[in-house]
């Protein structure tokens, strides 16, 4: 209905970035008196809460010589809810380069806009201490927010910081359970990350090379030639180091917008006799 078909795979990254952030949690389980201590890694999937309880609770033969191990975690995203307070203009855009397979063109997307959301770590331990070391490695770096940068945002290449808000944290023992049943503990992990989703991405049209600025001293346009005029151009020597000087520069029209150019600005003084002079 809308017309227009795209994806930037926004979301897909939110939920790889917040994943990435909790899968390399390991713990320190000592051994014996005078040992050292054995390192274990903690794995990590994206799964709902419900599954893992569900298979634990279903599988409750003690007898088996391999069970599901503990710890291990699991996250999912929850829910979206559109966020008014981060609203920006609607107008207002954001420009960027396009690369195509014949040129690089200037392209612009729409202010993007902010949804709230919500993930769910779950931690599913088999014995308190376990689940001690793992809050302990999360929750000093959530004060209560922890922001990471989502690098090339769209087509556009922007770079886009993620605030992640820990909500809440809540411990589940299942121990008044029968002998019968496994005992597990749960830790749930509540957070926020603030988003943003943008819309198409558009062709800018052409590229603004050249900038002129007329100052006049006076408002009595009667008088010929009073005015002075700044030119602003984008420079660059023939062999491709920027410049900025617009007499050594090559003609504007052979600079594109990916070109590592200086600035020129040339002052054009109307004021003399003889039309003009240049500063």
């Amino acid at each position: 209905m809308l017309g227009t078909t795209f994806s930037h795979g926004i979301l897909r990254d939110c939920v790889v970035a917040f994943g990435t952030l909790f899968n390399n949690i390991k713990i320190n389980r000592p051994r014996a008196e005078g040992e050292g201590s054995d390192t274990i890694a903690v794995p990590l999937s994206y799964a709902p809460k419900q599954r893992y309880i569900e298979r634990i609770k279903q599988d409750a033969n003690l007898d088996r010589p391999v069970a599901m191990s503990f710890p291990r975690m699991s996250f999912e995203m929850t829910s979206m809810t559109y966020s008014a307070e981060r609203k920006l203009n609607t107008m207002q855009r954001y420009y960027g380069r396009r690369d195509t397979a014949n040129s690089v063109q200037v392209s612009s997307a729409y202010s993007p806009v902010p949804y709230d959301i919500t993930f769910q770590l779950n931690c599913y331990i088999g014995n308190i201490e376990d689940g001690t070391h793992i809050m302990e490695q999360i929750l000093p770096y959530f004060t209560p927010e922890f922001t990471l940068t989502l690098a090339s945002h769209t087509e556009l290449g922007l770079n886009m910081d993620l605030p992640i808000v820990l909500n809440a944290v809540t411990m589940e023992d299942n121990y008044e359970d029968g002998f019968e049943s496994r005992r597990f503990i749960n830790w749930t992990l509540d957070f926020t990350m603030k988003a943003n989703l943008f819309g198409p991405v558009n062709n800018g049209g052409g590229i603004i090379k050249t900038i002129f600025l007329n100052l006049h001293p006076t408002m009595n346009t009667s008088v010929a030639n009073n005015f002075e005029q700044i030119r602003v151009t984008p420079g660059l020597f023939a062999n491709g180091d920027p410049t900025n000087n617009s007499t050594l520069s090559v003609s504007s029209g052979d600079i594109s917008s990916n070109s590592d150019y200086g600035v020129a600005i040339d002052i054009y003084d109307f004021h003399s006799s003889n039309g003009y002079t240049f500063t």
